[in-house]
């Protein structure tokens, strides 16, 4: 990033890191991981896998109807 950054120097653009942001991304990934090893013997394999399938089917539906409209 520092051989880009005399390029954006100038253009206003914000190229510091959000250290809060990053610290609340960081802090919701520790958890989840915590949270998803846990509940992982409770679940079954199956519906683990629906919910994942129906996760990225939704996201993939924003993608391509935002693409168009």
């Amino acid at each position: 990033y520092t051989l880009i950054a005399p390029y954006f120097a100038d253009t206003g653009l914000v190229i510091t890191p959000d250290w809060l942001l990053g610290f609340m991304f960081g802090l919701g990934g520790l958890a989840g991981i915590y949270a998803g090893a846990r509940l992982q013997k409770y679940i079954p394999a199956r519906l683990i896998k629906i919910i994942l399938v129906v996760c990225i089917l939704f996201v993939a539906g924003k993608y391509i109807v935002g693409f168009f409209w």
